[in-house]
């Protein structure tokens, strides 16, 4: 029996024309939205049939690139109106996603964000609880976990292969010039991207030690703005966790 197709919309494209090196190289494209359009479509069994962004010129744009004819809309929340998509893919800025989710789950639609979750627990917990009210799946960007790096890692130590670990070393020594924050106002703000170096560049790596070694039991962590003269947010940060 063949799989239903999953009908996708995309809330957030983003800045059209921007270059950017991403994992096909250096490209015109759209902000996260374009990749996570792409792989959808790559994707069997699902599809984009629709985008929503608060800027006119940007989702015309987007919509063109990726054939969506008038399918696109200023107001997500007129695109969760439609009875043709069964989930979402919020590219917004980190402090939208959760009430963008909320309303998505509401809709019935499920529902899948960028990379955090939200800026505070408590609106993750009330994505959380929306979705799991609605009965709609929820999913966060996290893709270190799907790599076969990380799932050989996974397995080795899940089978005993490794032993049990006793410690463990990260470091994410990612740099984000000035140009990278003058380039959008959300940017390294606490209310809209909340944090910096953790939150923005770090929460890859943070996510792939837990997912392969246990919640966090114990931290002691110190950071700091050092070098960037006009951050809200943190720029380094270091810290002590136990697992």
């Amino acid at each position: 029996m063949a799989m239903r197709e999953i009908r996708f919309g995309i809330i957030g494209v983003g800045v059209p024309n921007q270059v950017s090196v991403g994992p096909i190289g250096a490209d015109m494209y759209s902000g996260i939205a374009e990749w996570h359009a792409r792989y959808i479509n790559e994707t069997p069994g699902c599809r984009v049939v629709a985008a929503a962004s608060r800027t006119e010129a940007h989702v015309r744009l987007f919509a063109e690139k990726f054939n969506l004819g008038d399918n696109r809309y200023t107001d997500y929340r007129k695109m969760l109106e439609r009875d043709d998509i069964d989930a979402v893919s919020i590219c917004t800025p980190s402090g939208l996603h959760a009430q963008m989710g909320i309303d998505a789950a509401n809709a019935g639609k499920h529902v899948l964000t960028e990379k955090p979750i939200d800026v505070t627990l408590e609106k993750a917990d009330a994505l959380i609880e929306a979705c799991d009210k609605a009965n709609v799946k929820l999913g966060v960007v996290m893709p270190l976990r799907f790599s076969k790096v990380v799932q050989f890692i996974k397995h080795a130590l899940e089978s005993g292969q490794l032993g049990k670990p006793l410690l463990a070393n990260a470091f994410c020594r990612r740099y984000r010039t000035e140009v990278y924050y003058a380039d959008s106002d959300w940017r390294g703000t606490w209310a809209m991207d909340g944090g910096g170096a953790c939150m923005n560049q770090g929460i890859h790596v943070i996510d792939t030690y837990i997912y392969l070694l246990g919640n966090v039991k114990r931290i002691h962590a110190r950071m700091g703005t050092l070098g960037h003269k006009a951050l809200e947010v943190e720029d380094v940060a270091v810290a002590d966790v136990e697992l």
